[in-house]
């Protein structure tokens, strides 16, 4: 009996081993799976943090390249608000009075100077329009090289009488 009992022992403790193999197995599987999860974890946390460090350069980079025309910007409206609080509004304001002044005045004087084109008759502008066509036509009938050629003459006729006065 004996025996049967260091059998039944002995596959007690080879069922015992087993289970314990088992579990072994089990823990390595999921040691194995954890290990793989943590390596895409890992895998995810420095892709994150690659792309936090790549928006962190794009941000100094944009930083440096606007910040510099920004505070320019800033500046120039500063004295730009600086001047106009230093502007005389009512000096301003007389100039501009003035000149609206002045622009009606002179809006009158056209007015005037229309309303004398308009009184003038026109009958007479157009009969003292044909005469200076008349007068312009006759004109051009002169024939000149004839004209040249008697001022030619009067010259040699005159030159004579001015050596013997003296004056040539």
């Amino acid at each position: 009996m004996e025996e049967i009992r260091q059998q039944s022992d002995v596959c007690d403790t080879d069922s015992k081993n087993a289970a314990i193999q088992d579990q072994v197995k089990q823990l390595l599987l999921h040691a194995v799976t954890q290990e793989k999860y943590e390596q895409k974890r890992l895998f995810i946390a420095r892709c994150t943090m690659m792309l936090i460090a790549g928006m962190l350069v794009v941000l100094i980079v944009v930083s440096l390249l606007l910040v510099p025309p920004l505070v320019r910007t800033i500046h120039s409206a500063r004295s730009v608000v600086e001047d106009l609080n230093a502007l005389d509004l009512a000096a301003l304001s007389d100039n501009v009075n003035g000149f609206i002044k002045q622009a009606g005045s002179s809006m009158s004087a056209i007015d005037e100077a229309v309303k004398q084109l308009e009184s003038l008759n026109i009958d007479n502008m157009n009969n003292a329009i044909d005469s200076l066509t008349k007068a312009v036509q006759s004109l051009s009938k002169i024939d000149v090289t004839v004209l040249n050629e008697a001022i030619k003459n009067l010259n040699d006729t005159v030159t004579p009488f001015a050596r013997f006065f003296g004056k040539h």
